[in-house]
């Protein structure tokens, strides 16, 4: 009935493949292919699709205006559904994003773990 889809499917658009790297594009732009193509669409015009972001986020580059969506409207309007792979990763190869300044420190906290911001926080005790 309904799916999940996290940052791999948005309302008009699919999700970014440039976090790791230019080098890395082709491959990650091949990843989000299959799990569109061979996970997420086979799943049937009908369920309805929720994803992990809207319209204005830097997700995705042109995010329609809705909060839901269905597979169904998706393979009728989203235009990068319609290509073929080695098309999907040509346009995903050519796509200029903006990638915010937080970002790179987002990276080394998700990597390294986000110092502590507060002192004055204590952990709480396990209760079992």
């Amino acid at each position: 009935m309904m799916v999940f889809v996290g940052d791999v499917l948005f309302a008009g658009e699919v999700g970014r493949v440039d976090f790791f790297g230019k080098e890395k594009i082709p491959e990650t732009a091949s990843l989000l292919y299959e799990s569109m193509h061979e996970k997420i669409l086979p799943l049937g015009d009908h369920v309805i699709v929720c994803p992990a972001h809207g319209a204005g986020s830097i997700c995705g580059a042109q995010i329609n205006d809705q909060d839901i969506t269905t597979i169904g409207y998706e393979k009728i309007t989203n235009p990068l559904l319609k290509l073929d792979k080695e098309s999907f990763i040509e346009h995903k190869k050519n796509e200029k994003l903006y990638t915010p300044p937080y970002f790179k420190r987002m990276e080394k906290n998700n990597l390294k773990g986000a110092p502590l911001e507060n002192p004055h926080l204590k952990p709480l005790n396990l209760m079992i």
